[in-house]
C-alpha cells in the first residue's frame, strides 16, 4: 500500500513542490482516490 507521493527536489524547485503538494492535498480532500494521485504525480 502506497502512503506517499514522491516529488523529486533535484528536478523541481521548492515553489513547484509546494504548489504540487497543495494541489495533491486539495484533490485528495475533494474525493480523488489516493492511488490516482500517486499515478498522476509520483516521480
Amino acid at each position: 500500500m502506497v502512503r506517499n507521493v514522491f516529488l523529486d527536489g533535484r528536478t523541481l524547485s521548492k515553489p513547484t513542490i509546494d504548489s504540487l503538494s497543495k494541489l495533491i492535498i486539495d484533490r485528495y480532500n475533494s474525493g480523488v482516490y489516493f492511488g490516482t494521485l500517486v499515478n498522476d504525480y509520483n516521480m
